[in-house]
């Protein structure tokens, strides 16, 4: 006997879920089942059964790596960006627990710049931006432009007091 593999559910028209199945090795609307573990059909690019969104059919963690990128042209505000991850996959575990906000963002932004959601370090981080769409400074780099900037202006304050620093060398 074969094994049949639950590839998803959808709601009918009265509101009831229909689950397809599959056989291994059948064509589902992801492409053909591959790969059997632990009971999870691995479909050409998708797991079957996985999440997928409303418009874009890419599972959640794709869908959020994409908006982030796209980001960096649109500079949508994390609650914006955060509107849309809600909108994408309204039926998530994270969106009907209602966990889907900034705070959210910027968390999932850290982890895809440290390269750890799913991706490689993009070689710009990607900034978050205030309402009128301006990067906002990351954690840190006030104080680290603030420091720099003190250096500089009394470097300069030396060269107008006619001051010499020598600068020590190895011996």
């Amino acid at each position: 006997m074969a094994t049949v593999l639950k590839i998803g559910a959808k709601k009918t028209a009265s509101g009831k879920a229909a689950v397809a199945t599959a056989k291994p090795g059948a064509a589902t609307g992801g492409g053909k089942v591959t790969k059997v573990k632990e009971g999870k059909a691995k479909t050409g690019g998708a797991v079957a059964g996985a999440m997928v969104g409303k418009t874009t059919g890419l599972s959640i963690l794709k869908y959020q790596n994409l908006t982030l990128e796209q980001n960096r042209k649109k500079r949508l505000t994390d609650e914006q960006l955060a509107q849309l991850w809600r909108s994408e996959h309204p039926n998530s575990k994270a969106v009907l627990n209602g966990n889907i906000d900034a705070a959210m963002v910027r968390a999932v932004r850290n982890n895809y710049n440290l390269g750890k959601h799913g991706n490689d370090a993009p070689a710009v981080p990607i900034p978050q931006f205030d309402e009128g769409g301006q990067p906002v400074a990351a954690w840190g780099e006030k104080a680290a432009a603030k420091k720099e900037k003190a250096q500089k202006d009394a470097a300069v304050e030396r060269v107008k007091k006619g001051v010499v620093v020598k600068k020590k060398t190895a011996k």
